[in-house]
């Protein structure tokens, strides 16, 4: 799977949420977290993922502003502590 498959689809399902009543069912505070080793800003995702999103520019960066993103190891506690402590109250 490519890697940008993942996010294309979420925006697929955020902007089909806008588009039709009937499919709203997204929270307006939805938020979507990224989780990887990079040490990646999240202005720094933000401009990765923005060329393979297609569509209204208003609804992309709505999109990108949805977006947030952790950096941290796999294989010890410390980077899952450090999302669960920073997202609990979103």
């Amino acid at each position: 799977m490519r890697r940008h498959k993942p996010t294309q689809a979420a925006f697929a399902v955020c902007h089909a949420a806008y588009l039709n009543p009937v499919c709203r069912f997204l929270p307006e505070n939805l938020s979507i977290l990224g989780y990887a080793r990079s040490k990646l800003s999240k202005k720094d995702l933000q401009e990765k993922v923005k060329p393979n999103l297609k569509g209204d520019d208003d609804k992309v960066n709505e999109f990108l502003d949805k977006l947030d993103y952790e950096a941290g190891p796999y294989d010890k506690p410390e980077g899952y502590q450090k999302v669960c402590s920073a997202h609990s109250s979103a």
